[in-house]
């Protein structure tokens, strides 16, 4: 008789779960695994680090104007605008998001070029985002999810490629709920362990009155006592920190917190609850004056000396967060940068930024919110599986951001990590029931994602950085410059890396008004050098307006550059293209677009006046008497070439 060989377990099975929907298994859970690392995994990240150099896409106006423009003013005494947000009585943004974000690079670095300046703070919130990772891959493990399918899905979204390597505020905040969803879940399922540990035990004694049992059950009291507040310094620094550099945390971090906090609440012999709390408030504290010390110093309110007198007022100090809950209550601030429909967040902005993924979320919406529901109204905020905690952490941040009238796509990037852990496993094409669907599910998410890293990284407003780029190289090294910008974003100043050159952001002003302000700015400008940028579908009707006055030499085109305030006129050049045949029609009509997708560097120059009949009647008569002291301007030419060349 043979004997029975034993079977090996599988080595993709998932992780064993205990009663709270967590793995048992508590080794290798924070770093990432070499199982993880697929060469798909290892390329998309690879491919992140490259776009940082080579993307010229511009997505909006904060990711400059909210991190690099203080900073660079700050610490390289360059020319900057200093958005409101810093420079008003009560700022509303703290010096740590600053320094998270472009402050250390810069510092660290002091760039002297433009590329330099722009790639350096992109290269460092890469790194950043490398926590993400990091945390998911843990995140997933601990949850039993397949971690090589969720790195692929987070690593392949756009979010990552673009809006995770610019320095957002939101970038950052992204990765510090990823840290804290880490943190919590490794608090709770050390605490279930634990209380599980303790279950068997007291089982296994009941009844009995031996002084040696009685100490065993002890330190298993002690060790769920520990469980429960280990964590407690990570999470309140994560919790601080995240307030600070953007108080909208508040709201993505309040679910992992509300199931941490109320963890073994119904615990009959500790009160958990108030023995976490204890340990909070003194560490969070501590951390926020830290943290408004050094922002009421960098903003200028408060010295060394204040502190060293003990002569420190509520007139010293800058609470940020404060601040800025006090504009953002207030409706008509909120109007000024835009209303938006309160669906705006779920049926535009998650599908946009979580693709095919985001479909998902949304079709399981109501099933999560159900199961959310329960547990709420029953108080029972403990985990009891995973996919409450992470549907919680999606749904409740997206309900309380949706109540806000402006609704921006990037408000919404924390919310990739919950996303990703719920539903990456939809994206395996492997054969199987309905796989035709997932394969078009896998497709549709990469293509999608690849699209928006064409749109967000290149063609978005991609004119404006290589632009000043050229311009910081080409400028003369004294002298000056005046520099307009029409119908693009705000460009930033500070990527010139100048003190004496004059920046004009004309936003989205009418073209009279620019050509009447490039008219203004030539005449005074003392012979310094005038450089306009524009659009190229404005170039006609610009150049047309300007022809009797000013004279526009186009220098640099800079593509691929799209611009909403000035989109490219698809009917005129359908118009330019009708009378070709359909292969030359398709052909010109996208040459046609192609050349409008530029941003145009003109140097602008005055027009000299032309002279009179009389002045010209003088100037013959003049040369008539003495035609040797009156050389044409081709006779001086020739004479100066002449001399050269002897």
């Amino acid at each position: 008789m043979k004997a029975k060989q034993p079977t090996s377990k599988p080595q993709n099975e998932k992780a064993k779960l205990n009663h709270y929907g967590y793995s048992s298994n508590s080794k290798n859970m924070l770093m990432l695994g070499f199982d993880e690392l697929s060469p798909l995994y290892v390329c998309l990240v690879l491919l992140r680090f490259l776009l940082c150099i080579i993307q010229t896409g511009y997505i909006h106006p904060d990711e400059f104007f909210q991190s690099l423009e203080p900073v660079a003013g700050q610490f390289l005494a360059v020319n900057v605008t200093v958005p409101w947000e810093f420079s008003s009585r009560l700022p509303i943004r703290s010096w740590s998001s600053l320094l998270l974000s472009s402050g250390l690079p810069v510092l660290l670095l002091r760039p002297a070029s433009a590329e330099l300046l722009l790639a350096a703070p992109r290269l460092w919130m890469a790194l950043l985002s490398l926590s993400v990772d990091v945390c998911v891959a843990a995140c997933a493990r601990l949850l039993g999810r397949p971690a090589r399918r969720c790195l692929e899905a987070l690593a392949g979204s756009h979010v990552m490629l673009v809006f995770a390597t610019r320095t957002f505020s939101n970038a950052l905040e992204l990765a510090l709920l990823a840290a804290l969803m880490l943190v919590t879940m490794r608090s709770l399922a050390a605490s279930g362990r634990a209380a599980e540990a303790e279950a068997r035990l007291e089982r296994r004694l009941a009844g009995s009155q031996y002084t040696v049992h009685r100490l065993q059950l002890g330190e298993a009291r002690a060790a769920v006592r520990r469980a429960a507040t280990a964590h407690c310094a990570a999470v309140s620094a994560l919790l601080c920190v995240g307030v600070f550099v953007r108080p909208t945390f508040v709201l993505f971090a309040a679910a992992p917190l509300l199931y941490w906090l109320f963890r073994g609440a119904g615990d009959e012999k500790d009160n958990l609850v108030q023995m976490r709390l204890v340990r909070v408030v003194p560490i969070s504290l501590a951390l926020v004056t830290a943290i408004v010390i050094m922002d009421s110093m960098l903003y200028g309110w408060m010295s060394f000396a204040n502190l060293i007198e003990g002569t420190v007022t509520l007139d010293h100090v800058v609470l940020t967060p404060f601040n800025f809950i006090v504009y953002n209550v207030k409706s008509a601030n909120l109007a000024s940068h835009g209303d938006h429909w309160c669906l705006t967040h779920t049926l535009v902005n998650v599908p946009l930024l979580f693709g095919s993924l985001g479909v998902i979320a949304l079709g399981s919406f109501v099933l999560h919110l159900k199961s959310f529901a329960r547990h709420l109204l029953n108080l029972d905020l403990h985990v009891t599986t995973s996919s409450a905690f992470l549907s919680a952490s999606f749904l409740l941040p997206l309900v309380l951001l949706s109540w806000f009238p402006h609704q921006e796509p990037r408000f919404l990037l924390p919310l990739l990590v919950p996303v990703v852990l719920l539903f990456a496993d939809r994206l395996d094409a492997s054969p199987g029931r309905w796989r035709n669907t997932r394969r078009f599910l896998v497709l549709a998410y990469y293509c999608w994602n690849a699209a928006c890293v064409l749109l967000f990284g290149f063609v978005h407003q991609g004119g404006v950085t290589p632009a000043l780029a050229a311009l910081q190289r080409a400028l003369p090294a004294a002298g000056g410059a005046t520099v307009v910008f029409s119908h693009t974003y705000m460009p930033p100043q500070s990527l010139l890396l100048r003190s004496d050159v004059e920046l004009h952001d004309l936003a989205g002003r009418p073209l009279p008004e620019v050509a009447r302000l490039l008219t203004d700015v030539t005449g005074a400008s003392r012979g310094r050098p005038v450089y306009l940028a524009l659009p190229a579908p404005l170039e006609d009707r610009l150049t047309a307006l300007t022809r009797s006055s000013l004279r526009l030499r186009s220098t640099r085109r800079f593509w691929p550059h799209l611009s909403v305030e000035a989109a490219p006129s698809l009917g005129q050049v359908a118009h330019q293209c009708r009378r070709d045949s359909a292969p030359r029609a398709l052909t010109c009509l996208l040459g046609g677009v192609g050349r409008q997708l530029n941003l145009v560097l003109f140097e602008v120059t005055a027009v000299s006046p032309a002279p009179t009949a009389a002045a010209r009647d003088s100037t013959r008569a003049a040369r008539t008497r003495a035609p040797e002291l009156h050389a044409t301007e081709e006779d001086e030419e020739i004479g100066t070439v002449g001399i050269g060349a002897a």
